[in-house]
């Protein structure tokens, strides 16, 4: 069996939702519960597992304990793209030609010094902000 045979047996047995869901990092769609999560997931047969992929899990505290809470068994695979790479697709992504009409654009170099958000409707900028230590206390 060649490497590309294991390759596409791996790939057949792995079903994706179509979109990033969103569950687990908006209350909005959480609150509406697993059923609805699971309306979201491809249909699967016993011999596959469904996946998706939604980036902000990555940076939404309480992402963690909502999946847990779910499936307390699970195994989260975290892919993680080149920096450089990444900060221009989420500027692009946030600020391009295609970005919600009520973003204003900014230039990239204030971009890349906005201070992190900590709300959840800033959330698509944590990924990229800078990270601060605390200020010490005299």
């Amino acid at each position: 069996m060649t490497l590309f045979d294991v390759a596409l047996t791996v790939i057949c047995q792995v079903e994706k939702a179509a979109v990033e869901v969103h569950f687990f990092d908006r209350d909005d769609n959480y609150g509406k519960g697993l059923d609805w999560y699971r309306d979201h997931m491809p249909e699967t047969s016993e011999d596959q597992i469904s996946i998706e992929k939604s980036p902000s899990y990555f940076v939404t505290p309480e992402v963690p304990e909502r999946i847990h809470g779910m499936n307390s068994s699970i195994k989260l695979l975290l892919i993680v793209r080149e920096p450089v790479t990444r900060v221009i697709s989420d500027y692009t992504q946030i600020y391009g030609t295609n970005s919600k009409p009520h973003v204003s654009p900014i230039h990239f170099t204030s971009f890349l010094t906005l201070p992190r958000p900590t709300r959840l409707k800033d959330q698509h900028l944590r990924a990229v902000a800078p990270i601060r230590a605390p200020e010490q206390s005299p």
